[in-house]
């Protein structure tokens, strides 16, 4: 089977984030790798993950390489091919996940295989784990959660992962070694219900709302672009507003607000949020915290990224060691003191959007540098 097999395998299970299809995946993988794992575990009830061991299963000398199986939804209808097809036009590959992230474990898979049968996993355990639940969040009980918690329960302690994510179309790999954390905020302000040429300013429920986000905007446009590190500073984004009403003359009782806060390892989530509580309090504004992921981050001696640095320099490849601002499984890993990259992923256009596409022969160039790093682990 070659890659671009695989890949429309893979890319015909529609294994949208929630939906049974996950599961569906994850058995075909199970089946896939037989021949070559030294050993093949499904962890979850009903939402499944896999782990797949190759080498020496005895040696300390591991590498975890893990990515996620499932996809956000596509609309057939909006796309120009099936997302669930792979189509090829040309150098590149159409298909929902292509970027995100199957392309990845692609080339994640022709690498171990191809370390194992020209035996250069005998004193090294190579650890494939292949995660759902993914796209829902960041918070997942379902997917690397499960998986991290395995290996803390069974006393297994690797030395480094790598995540491939997708690179973006862009010739320099680049490796990530943090990301922000995330904090989604309900916020809801309630006042009268009342004629607007009678309401009293501290009863209008849009004006207690409007102080309280212009207030959450100052402290945050003052935040530095980046930090001493260079990862991008905190962010606060206004993502829905409803005032409630719908006529001119009439103030509504309530006004709802989605704030999405993205924070730098510098501001820690508890610190943020003690501070939008002392604002909610101050303009009489409720809030819930939907969603808490920390930040992660990774120093720069760790051996993961010292050895792929290496085998990048000795490919001849130059290369970009930064943060990413979204929230991904990175860091449940760094959490559990495994230390964790995101890198060495495929070029992709359109991740999460119709017409999802990648790169053909960046599978190859995935896979040759994911090789490397597996031989010189």
């Amino acid at each position: 089977m070659t890659n671009i097999e695989l890949l429309r395998a893979l890319v015909k299970i529609d294994s949208t984030s929630g939906l049974e299809n996950e599961n569906e995946i994850i058995l075909f993988l199970k089946d896939f790798l037989k021949p070559y794992a030294s050993k093949i575990k499904l962890l979850g009830t009903k939402r499944k993950n896999i782990l797949a061991f190759f080498g020496d299963l005895k040696s300390k000398n591991i590498l975890v390489l893990n990515g996620h199986l499932d996809v956000v939804e596509a609309d057939k209808l909006e796309w120009h091919y099936n997302p669930f097809d792979l189509t090829i036009n040309g150098n590149f590959a159409y298909g929902r996940g292509v970027g995100d992230m199957k392309g990845g474990i692609v080339s994640t898979l022709f690498a171990i295989i191809k370390a194992k049968q020209n035996g250069l996993l005998k004193d090294k355990l190579i650890i494939f784990a292949g995660s759902c639940d993914e796209e829902n969040g960041a918070n997942s009980k379902f997917g690397t959660s499960v998986v991290v918690d395995y290996f803390l329960k069974n006393n297994i302690k690797p030395q480094g992962c790598i995540i491939p994510e997708p690179n973006g179309m862009q010739r320099e790999p680049k490796i990530n070694i943090g990301s922000r954390g995330l904090l989604w905020i309900r916020a809801e302000s309630i006042g009268q219900k009342m004629h607007s040429g009678l309401i009293k300013e501290e009863d209008n429920a849009i004006m207690n709302m409007m102080e309280f986000l212009n207030e959450l905007k100052k402290k945050f446009t003052n935040q530095p672009k980046k930090d001493f590190k260079g990862i991008p500073g905190s962010s606060a984004r206004i993502t829905m507003i409803n005032g409630g009403g719908s006529v001119f003359n009439v103030v509504p009782n309530h006004s709802v607000c989605q704030i999405d806060l993205r924070v730098s390892p510098n501001d820690k989530n508890n610190q943020i949020i003690k501070f939008v509580q002392r604002l909610a309090i101050k303009h009489g504004v409720k809030i819930e915290i939907i969603k808490n992921t920390p930040s992660a981050c990774i120093k720069r001696s760790e051996k993961v990224l010292t050895k792929t640095i290496s085998c990048l320099e000795a490919m001849g490849k130059r290369y970009e060691v930064g943060y990413s601002s979204p929230s991904n499984d990175s860091h449940f890993f760094i959490d559990a003191k495994i230390p964790t990259i995101v890198a060495l992923g495929v070029e992709a256009e359109n991740v999460h959007a119709n017409d999802e596409n990648i790169l053909i022969d960046s599978l190859r160039k995935s896979e040759e540098m994911i090789y490397e790093v597996i031989k010189e682990w």
